[in-house]
């Protein structure tokens, strides 16, 4: 797998660096299909992170959803039937 650099902005302040005002965005990459595997987003100093993950068939068509919330929703299988294009 391969990982976007985080991307980071601070909400209120000019700087923010590592602390629970800056907003991090991290975006990780499946490497057979280039396709993102999770996204996760949160406070930089980590103390909330909501996190999403994905699975695919292999050809590319989303198939299940994981989170951000816990509990026994996730994960779901998406209600749609691909179509292959």
């Amino acid at each position: 797998m391969s990982e976007l650099s985080d991307q980071a902005k601070a909400q209120t302040n000019s700087s923010c660096s590592g602390t629970s005002d800056e907003v991090k965005s991290t975006i990780t990459y499946g490497t057979a299909n280039a396709l993102p595997v999770s996204i996760s987003s949160g406070s930089g100093n980590g103390s909330l992170t909501a996190t999403s993950a994905f699975t695919y068939d292999t050809i590319g068509n989303k198939l299940t959803v994981d989170g951000p919330l816990s509990g026994p929703q996730t994960p779901r299988a998406l209600g749609m039937m691909p179509i292959a294009r």
